[in-house]
């Protein structure tokens, strides 16, 4: 009778462990492309930067460069998107991630204010803003995890990608 309870407690484990993986390999494969989006986008905040400190007369033909590679990576993301429906998760991980991406779909506007006059402080923090949100949701993906060994592997993820975004 022992035996048949640990083997069954093996199974269960392994299923388990199984049932993990299948939901984490979506939300790894949507970390990737919000740690693309967010790679970008402080690529961009610091072209901007640059742009703007020069009284805007410096550094544009960079900016509209890192721009198009910013769109390149945010399309990668909106084509993931297609087939991982943000609308369909409750947890607080999910409205972060939802108000980062609701917040990129008004990029193009406040690329237009860093473009004419919008002040330096505010156009830094539009995109630090969207990092934060974007990386506390990726931070929040342990709510629908309970592998202790996969958390560890996302917390340690999360921790590479928040010093970067805190250097600026």
């Amino acid at each position: 009778i022992s035996f048949l309870f640990f083997s069954a407690l093996g199974i269960k484990q392994r299923l388990s462990a199984q049932n993990e993986i299948q939901k984490l390999e979506p939300l790894a494969e949507l970390a990737i492309h919000i740690s693309n989006v967010v790679h970008e986008t402080q690529k961009e905040r610091g072209r901007t930067a640059v742009f703007i400190g020069s009284g805007r007369t410096n550094g544009f033909n960079e900016l509209k460069q890192q721009q198009q590679l910013s769109d390149q990576k945010i399309a990668d993301l909106n084509l993931f998107l297609q087939t991982f429906n943000l609308n369909d998760r409750n947890e607080q991980a999910f409205t972060h991630i939802r108000s980062a991406w609701a917040d990129l779909k008004n990029l193009q506007s406040h690329r237009n204010g860093v473009a004419k006059d919008l002040p330096l402080k505010q156009a830094i923090t539009h995109y630090s803003s969207l990092h934060t949100r974007f990386l506390n949701g990726v931070a929040g993906f342990s709510e629908v995890l309970s592998n202790q060994d996969l958390l560890t592997h996302m917390a340690a993820y999360v921790n590479l990608m928040k010093p970067k975004e805190r250097g600026g």
